[in-house]
């Protein structure tokens, strides 16, 4: 990000100022008294980038006594011109609007704008920017006490660890996401084992047969049985009728015989033979009743056989009847039998393939669970190496060469303590015993010292990396004394690029041998006015 150009009106204590950094490099001092406009230039560099100056309320920024403020910067950033404008209005809409290439910039509103301009065509972030280029002391977040959030936060900005951060939590949602999926998994099987489990309790009641074949051949038994009983009924119900017609036609001849005899002897009462006219003799009257009595013998003795046949055959009928009925009942109750045991079967049948689908179910869903676990343990592997692995190997190879920047302008410091960053990335110090001592027993001025040292080996070691024209230092070199300030001058002039340009805001004298050019900045009533002069 190459800042071309800023144009500001009546921000804070300026009222118009026009600065084309294309003009201009090397190692600047701004000069002032308190209060004059010094930190503001860079402010408005921020607040035109972002839209926000950090511990300042935007309305906090409109000049005195006016109502409206602007900013305009231009830039170059990936190979494209950017212009922004920005407004503040003490009334109504504070608008924004972009360029790229000449051509607008849209986005639903002033955040949705923003956001697209710092995602998408920003290369250096606010939080390198305000760690690393624009240093304001009153907002300085010392380097030298950075905690691992702070930590992880600078290297996210300063070397593109951010990308490390999102295939870190790349690999976190992958392993949510799969996680997720587990879960869906658990609840799938679950929900799979409790219908299982329900159909193992709805048994279908066994019935008396579990083979249909078994009750078909009980079945063809009790036909086989029927048939033999009516064959054997027929046969004897023909004997019987057989015998009662004979015995019934012996009763009849014997019946017909005694009614002859009864009306011979009714003929001859009178004693006189209706045929002849001859007297009738008693022995012929006694012959007459000794045959009808023989005939009523006859009669008696035939009926008495008719109606012990006519009897047997109706026992006949009846045990017939009774057998056949218990073996229709009994074929009766087998065909219902077998319907229940049909059903029986066919509710099996179907339990079975229900079970058999349930354990698939489940099988297939712990097998997918399983594959996705072995998934997670593979991303974990990926998690693990890009924390444990990859970053600490970025670290540990940038580690190095920021310690021999410090220990380089430690020397040039004339300072007899050691700083160093250890492979974690946190700041240790030690004395010339090589014994740990804390920050807390250093003095301010050292701590400055300390701060500066490390600002400028951080420049040093990540100028390539951080693409950015403009550093403001502010009042980081205020405090120290003469020699050791012409060192750190000395240091800044030796590490500022042709393309870069280094403001140094101090309240101290700085040799212009230094220099490059400086900014005086004087102050009339409440308006700052800034004379550039090169050297």
């Amino acid at each position: 990000m190459q800042i071309d150009r800023i144009r500001i009106s009546n921000f804070k204590s300026i009222s118009e100022l026009d600065i084309n950094f294309q003009e201009i490099s090397g190692l600047w001092e701004i000069n002032g008294i308190v209060g004059a406009g010094k930190t503001t230039i860079g402010e408005a560099i921020i607040f035109g980038l972002f839209g926000s100056v950090r511990g300042k309320t935007n309305d906090n920024l409109i000049h005195w006594g006016k109502k409206h403020t602007l900013v305009e910067i231009w830039l170059y950033c990936r190979s494209k011109h950017i212009y922004i404008r920005r407004e503040i209005n003490s009334y109504g809409q504070s608008p924004i609007r972009c360029t790229i290439d000449n051509e607008d910039l849209l986005g639903t509103n002033k955040r949705s704008l923003q956001n697209i301009l710092e995602t998408e065509w920003y290369d250096v972030n606010r939080n390198t920017i305000e760690l690393l280029c624009i240093i304001s002391f009153n907002n300085f977040k010392s380097l030298s006490t950075l905690n691992t959030s702070d930590s992880r936060e600078f290297l996210n900005s300063t070397i593109n660890f951010n990308k490390i951060d999102q295939y870190e939590e790349y690999c976190k949602n992958q392993i949510k996401d799969l996680r997720d999926k587990i879960h869906k998994y658990e609840l799938d099987i679950r929900e799979n084992e409790g219908a299982l489990k329900a159909l193992e309790n709805n048994v279908p009641t066994r019935p008396k047969y579990n083979d249909i074949k078994e009750i078909d051949s009980l079945i063809n038994n009790i036909k086989t049985e029927l048939d033999i009983l009516d064959k054997d009924y027929i046969s004897i119900k023909k004997e019987n009728e057989k015998e009662l017609k004979s015995r019934y036609n012996s009763l009849k001849n014997a019946s017909a015989q005694l009614k002859i005899a009864k009306d011979n002897l009714n003929k001859l009462k009178n004693g006189i033979c209706p045929l002849c006219g001859a007297d009738v003799t008693p022995e012929h009257l006694n012959k007459l009743n000794i045959d009808i009595e023989s005939h009523t013998n006859a009669v008696s003795e035939y009926q008495k056989l008719y109606d012990d046949i006519e009897q047997k055959h109706k026992q006949v009928v009846d045990d017939y009847n009774k057998k056949s009925g218990e073996m229709n009942e009994k074929f009766n109750q087998l065909i219902i039998e077998k319907t229940k045991t049909s059903l029986y079967m066919d509710n099996i049948h179907a339990l079975d393939d229900k079970r058999r689908r349930y354990i698939s179910a489940i099988q297939s869903l712990k097998n997918s669970a399983g594959a996705l676990d072995s998934e997670i343990i593979r991303w974990g592997k990926m998690l693990d190496f890009i924390k444990d692995t990859i970053r600490p190997t970025i670290i540990a190879s940038l580690i190095p060469n920021i310690n021999k920047y410090i220990t380089y302008y430690m020397e040039m410091t004339h300072q007899n303590y050691k700083v160093y960053f250890d492979n974690s990335f946190k700041c240790m110090m030690t004395n010339p015993f090589n014994e740990p001592i804390p920050i807390s027993s250093l003095s301010t001025g050292q701590k400055k010292i300390i701060d500066m040292v490390i600002i400028l080996a951080f420049i040093k070691t990540f100028v390539s990396q951080i693409d950015f024209n403009i550093f403001f230092l502010d009042e980081l070199i205020s405090n120290m004394d003469a020699d050791l300030r012409d060192t750190m001058c000395s240091l800044l002039h030796g590490i500022v690029e042709d393309h870069n340009i280094i403001f140094l805001i101090s309240h101290s004298p700085i040799d212009s041998q230094y220099l490059d050019g400086i900014v005086k900045v004087s102050r009339n009533q409440d308006i700052s006015q800034y004379t550039f002069e090169q050297l």
